[in-house]
């Protein structure tokens, strides 16, 4: 069965804060959909967009710099 995560779970997971997240999914920087009104995060998803990221830091400084 596969993991759904909600915002408040992926950002304990990643250690950020919610405005971070939401930055990401308005950029279409990281993978999610919408159920209903809500965002949701497959675990799978995540996690294979987390090594891409580690594989190209640089990328993780543009977002931050991009989010806030």
């Amino acid at each position: 069965m596969e993991k759904y995560l909600t915002i408040e779970e992926l950002c304990c997971i990643l250690q950020v804060k919610k405005h971070y997240i939401y930055a990401l999914t308005s950029q279409r920087r990281i993978p999610f959909f919408k159920m209903g009104r809500f965002l949701r995060f497959r675990k799978e998803d995540i996690d294979e967009w987390l090594k891409d990221k580690a594989n190209r830091p640089e990328d993780i400084e543009k977002i931050k710099a991009s989010a806030f």
